[in-house]
């Protein structure tokens, strides 16, 4: 018998809606605060909308088994766990943890032998900013703060800056840059860190983390694979699954986060590190408590079993009850669903994935949802993922190409205005994953 499932904010995750309910579970989505003039652009097979009002009364009749929420502590979710419903969330204090880099030192640095702490600092004037810049000698990566006033546009979104940084002095003065108008704001200034930038993922219950976690590789510059120069989100990624009990440095870790999250909720956790191979070196950057993206486009894809179940044992503090069934391997293509402008002399357009800037007023909704099939790609607000999964971890180039010549087939037969994407996803994989190894002690198998 399927669950009865209440999901939040739909829109960030049809591809879930519509896992859970070709799962026969019963999903109701909550309403959406619609900008003016916007309609509903979503709704996944037999469910229906409810108001947060509705959702309460029928956690008190018991008509609810799960609560699954995206954003922090929204104040919905916790209303609930005064019901005893299991919800998959984490709430602000976990937030207050992920933001405060001292607590993140804290934690790891002086408990797990080998990983250190990034340095990092948040400015919130940009007269401090403009005086910090001007005074360093050093690469530095520049990105809005969490929770930030000022939102930069998406292709602001990081930044990396040299000495003597006078392009970045502009970059965040300018208009619609990482201050408004009115000089509000936020941006956090990191050391620029040689190396493989590295995700850790696994499933937290609360008290404990699940027995398997994954290792994702991002590819995040929208025209190249320099690993350098403006930034503009995931275009792509890499992922692997692993046994904890194989692999010490990484179960370590988790233990660590463990102890720090206990009572803040349950959900994904990401360990974002930094992996230098030629010093052997494990630099925490940052940790994350949110549902990313595009990872959970390939965590959906590579769960065996009843993801919908797998969620509700989690919010229950029931983790690792079962054990989870993953296939090995998955590579994800971003397609992105609007045009972009060709590059003189380009040739191959779908290597150059646009980049979306912000508009004031501008709504998401309705969104531009395209199935293809039910488990291997769902179109999301701003783009689509073409997944290949495998049951085996790469170790040869053949098997690499293989699977980006599956996703690569599958992006082309989206049928989106414009789709455009990067074709080399994945070409340093076995790489990455032969620095986590080095670095992390990573077993493959």
């Amino acid at each position: 018998m399927g669950l009865r499932i209440v999901v939040s904010d739909a829109g960030y995750y049809p591809s879930l809606v519509d896992r859970l309910v070709s799962e026969g579970h019963t999903v109701h989505l909550t309403m959406p605060n619609l900008p003016p003039g916007a309609t509903l652009g979503y709704l996944p097979g037999d469910g229906t909308y409810m108001t947060d009002e509705q959702v309460v009364l029928a956690a008190v009749a018991n008509s609810i088994d799960l609560y699954v929420g995206f954003e922090l502590g929204d104040t919905l979710g916790t209303t609930l766990r005064m019901f005893d419903l299991p919800v998959l969330m984490h709430d602000e204090s976990a937030f207050r943890l992920e933001t405060n880099r001292a607590l993140g030192a804290a934690f790891i640095q002086h408990r797990v032998s080998g990983v250190r702490v990034a340095k990092a600092q948040t400015f919130d004037s940009l007269p401090e900013v403009k005086k910090f810049l001007a005074g360093s000698k050093s690469k530095l990566v520049v990105k809005p703060a969490p929770n930030s006033v000022g939102q930069a546009d998406n292709d602001l979104r990081c930044h990396f800056s040299t000495p003597p940084h006078r392009n970045t002095l502009a970059l965040v003065a300018e208009d619609g840059g990482y201050f408004d108008e009115d000089g509000q704001g936020s941006v956090r200034i990191e050391e620029f860190l040689p190396g493989v930038e590295t995700c850790v993922g696994c499933m937290f219950d609360g008290t404990k983390f699940d027995t398997v976690f994954y290792i994702c590789h991002e590819h995040k510059d929208a025209q190249n694979d320099s690993r350098s120069g403006v930034l503009t989100g995931e275009v792509g990624s890499t992922l692997t699954w692993h046994h904890r009990v194989q692999n010490p440095v990484v179960d370590a870790l988790l233990d660590e986060v463990a102890q720090s999250l206990k009572g803040t909720g349950a959900g994904f956790i990401d360990l974002n590190l930094m992996l230098d191979p030629k010093r052997k070196t494990v630099t925490l950057i940052e940790w994350t408590v949110r549902w990313g993206r595009p990872t959970m486009e390939l965590v959906l894809a590579t769960y065996m079993g009843d993801f919908g179940a797998y969620l509700h044992r989690a919010a229950a503090g029931k983790i690792g009850t079962v054990v989870a069934d993953y296939a090995k391997a998955a590579l994800g293509i971003v397609v992105y669903p609007y045009g972009y402008p060709l590059v003189p002399g380009n040739e191959k357009p779908q290597q150059y994935p646009p980049c979306f800037k912000k508009t004031k007023g501008a709504a998401l909704y309705p969104l531009t949802c395209v199935r293809l099939t039910p488990t291997t790609y769902i179109a999301q607000d701003r783009y689509a993922v073409a997944v290949a999964v495998a049951d085996t971890i790469p170790n040869t180039e053949e098997q690499v190409l293989m699977l980006q010549a599956r996703a690569t087939a599958l992006a082309a037969r989206m049928d989106i205005p414009g789709n455009t994407w990067r074709d080399d996803i994945g070409s340093h994989w076995l790489d990455d994953l032969e620095t986590a190894r080095i670095c992390l002690g990573l077993n493959r198998g």
